[in-house]
């Protein structure tokens, strides 16, 4: 049997939704993707208030690649843990390097200074 997306307008098997016994035809109306696309969606306007179209649009900056070590990896919305801004999209490894710098530049600095040394 098939059910059509509300969101998506798509015809899709119902293993694609939800049960809901509160829901005409005892499926939700909205499948599963799109369901998931749109809790990540709000998800980013609560923490960073974030829409969908300023995410695309950090997306097409960073052209795939962490705004730091210009690798091609998934990215990860960094921000500012004090103020809320949201600086652009890193790649895990740069921002767990951010946070666990607790963004102070001069600490990054003498990091870098020292880790050739350490690393030997």
């Amino acid at each position: 049997m098939k059910k059509l997306c509300k969101y998506c307008n798509k015809e899709k098997s119902l293993s694609q939704f939800v049960k809901d016994s509160k829901c005409k035809g005892g499926y939700r109306h909205i499948c599963l993707l799109c369901r998931s696309k749109q809790r990540k969606n709000s998800d980013n306007v609560r923490r960073y208030g974030l829409a969908t179209p300023e995410l695309q649009a950090l997306k097409q900056q960073a052209k795939g690649l962490c705004m730091l070590c210009k690798k091609k990896r998934k990215l990860h919305i960094d921000h500012d843990h004090a103020t809320g801004k949201v600086r652009g999209l890193l790649c895990y490894h740069c921002n767990m390097f951010v946070w666990a710098v607790h963004e102070d530049v001069s600490l990054a600095k003498s990091l870098a200074r020292k880790l050739p040394a350490y690393l030997q």
